[in-house]
């Protein structure tokens, strides 16, 4: 998508807040023409004699003008705040409702800064000046009627600033992008870099390298700093082209005005006009070609915050959604999962589809059946596409074709679908956030959760609570710092099965823990095949050994699938695991 469609989506968001916001700042901007005009009847009428009657009149009808502008003013203030927070809280809400379901884990600490401050208020800031640019384009179109009326020659040159700013703002567009570009990314790098010595900063001292990491900090720091004088130096060097432009055509304007007051052409009203509205002209023109640079920054901001997406210039970054929890609509999807779909009895897959835009790596045409009760595995070696097809069977990536059948019903939303009392998945990497261990595993669910003890029990963590009874009641720090990177894992494990769910969905849950713990994990959990479904992404000797069902994955496709002993017999791919696999057991 292009900026201009960006902008144009985010207006038809809320085209009625934006209409009314329109309808007071124009009326703003257009107020400064009464003044005008009369302020010229006043100075033809002072030259004939005036009464000071008449005086007071005029000065009444300014003040009235003026404080009916104050009273439009207030009332923009108010509409501006609001139509501005709709739009950068929508920019906001897309991005994190995608962040929070994809698990992409593309955007770093620093990037998420960047990207919902700076870059979502850049797209905010451009909606606004559109209606200035609007308002004060519909002023300099009436001042310049009137202007023309009294005298064509000078007004013409009204307009030749204009002309040159556009011009020169082309001229510099490719450097305004690349200079915003570099802020952006030296400016994520930095803030980045802050988060990760205040998680690591213990680290850090044990391996003595403060100064080093102190100096990486300032290197980095001198580079933002740099490429931020050049972005904020560029665009001053160009509102300071654009005053001194329009400086030199007021001057050419005010040689001429004075040339035609004293060959009788034009009457002191008439100069006073032109000198009142060219202030607001020359504003105009000051103002357009901001404007333009300032849309080119735009343009940056809108690609940065579209690269989030799964795809380029994705349109879920100004997709039209609901901002608050009483607009939501019921979600049809879910709701047939919980009361017509349940229980499971069959999950099908045909032809799944998903490839990454930048690599054209993932999965093709990939189908599988899932019967309830059974424990099937999706195995092959690294990079064949095992978290891919998860990710899409659950909805965390946009599946570019197939289809997901649920007891014979086609699932159209996965990712409102799959989630509790439906599915519950453990992702690869293990997070947890700074509460206490049973807060991590329960989220404070206590009503619908299953038993703790059974969750900690098929997780195998009841060992590490025999041993520290307090261990549920302890905070486990920013991401579950005070705990083991086994233990990590196993607590979310045991956070999935504190979930009642029909499908229990893992991903390679087993690669941070020890040989005895792995065998133990994967006993425990098939005792429960017979009332619990799973699918399993992993490649691990013990989970294959308790698998029903194996689809083996090469390059993205299904190789090939069946028992164990089926495929250890006939499949090449299964053989080169398995012998793999026993070598580093």
């Amino acid at each position: 998508m292009s900026t201009y469609h960006y902008i144009w989506r985010l207006i038809c968001y809320r085209p009625w807040l934006y209409a009314a916001n329109g309808i007071v700042w124009t009326l703003i901007h257009l107020a400064p023409l009464f003044p005008g005009l009369i302020i010229r009847d006043f100075f033809n009428q002072l030259d004939d004699g005036m009464s000071s009657s008449a005086i007071l009149v005029f000065i009444a009808f300014i003040i009235g003008i003026a404080s009916a502008r104050i009273l439009l003013v207030i009332t923009g203030v108010f509409t501006d705040v609001l139509h501005r927070f709709s739009i950068s809280s929508l920019i906001r809400k897309n991005l994190l409702d995608y962040i929070l379901h994809s698990h992409q884990g593309k955007l770093h600490t620093g990037d998420s800064i960047v990207r919902f401050r700076d870059d979502a208020e850049q797209a905010e800031n451009s909606i606004s000046w559109t209606l200035d640019v609007i308002g004060k384009f519909l002023f300099a179109t009436v001042s310049f009627i009137l202007l023309f009326m009294i005298d064509a020659r000078i007004t013409s040159l009204v307009f030749i600033p204009l002309i040159l700013i556009i011009i020169i703002t082309n001229f510099a567009n490719r450097k305004i992008e690349k200079y915003r570009m570099e802020n952006r990314r030296a400016a994520s790098s930095v803030a980045s870099m802050i988060n990760e010595i205040a998680n690591l900063s213990q680290i850090f001292k044990m391996a003595a390298s403060e100064s080093r990491v102190l100096d990486r900090f300032d290197q980095k720091n001198q580079e933002r700093r740099k490429t931020d004088i050049k972005d904020k130096v560029l665009t001053q060097l160009l509102d300071s082209i654009y005053s001194n432009t329009i400086n030199i055509g007021t001057g050419l304007i005010l040689i001429l005005s004075a040339g035609s007051v004293r060959n009788g052409s034009f009457t002191v009203g008439d100069i006073a006009l032109f000198m009142y509205y060219l202030t607001f002209v020359t504003d105009f023109t000051q103002f357009f070609g901001n404007f333009l640079a300032h849309y080119k920054q735009t343009g940056v901001s809108f690609k940065r915050m579209a690269n989030v997406f799964a795809t380029p210039d994705s349109h879920q970054l100004v997709h039209h959604t609901p901002l608050y929890l009483n607009e939501e609509t019921p979600d049809i999807s879910r709701q047939h999962s919980h009361r017509q779909h349940l229980p499971l009895r069959m999950l099908k897959v045909n032809n799944l589809t998903f490839r990454y835009s930048e690599t054209n790596k993932g999965i093709s045409d990939v189908s599988l059946q899932i019967r309830r009760g059974t424990f099937t595995v999706i195995t092959g070696k690294i990079g064949s596409g095992k978290t891919t097809l998860l990710r899409v069977l659950l909805g965390h990536l946009p599946k570019q074709r197939g289809t997901i059948l649920w007891n014979d019903q086609e699932v159209n939303q996965p990712i409102s679908f799959f989630t509790p009392p439906i599915s519950a998945y453990t992702p690869q990497v293990a997070t947890l956030f700074s509460g206490t261990l049973e807060e991590n595993i329960l989220f404070d669910d206590r009503e619908t959760a299953r038993n703790i003890n059974e969750a900690t029990s098929l997780a195998v963590l009841e060992k590490d609570l025999e041993l520290f009874p307090e261990k549920l009641r302890t905070i486990v720090g920013p991401n579950g710092t005070t705990l083991s990177g086994g233990q990590k894992q196993r607590a979310s494990i045991a956070r999935m099965f504190a979930q009642p769910a029909e499908l229990y969905v893992m991903d390679d849950i087993s690669s941070a823990l020890d040989m005895v713990t792995e065998r133990t994990l994967w006993r425990r959990i098939a005792q429960h095949k017979g009332e619990n479904t799973y699918l399993v992404a992993s490649h691990r000797k013990e989970c294959l050994k308790h698998a029903d069902w194996i689809i083996v994955l090469k390059d993205g496709k299904v190789a090939s699938q069946g028992t164990l002993d089926n495929l250890l017999e006939n499949c090449m791919e299964m053989k080169k695991l398995w012998t793999h696999e026993e070598k580093n057991f």
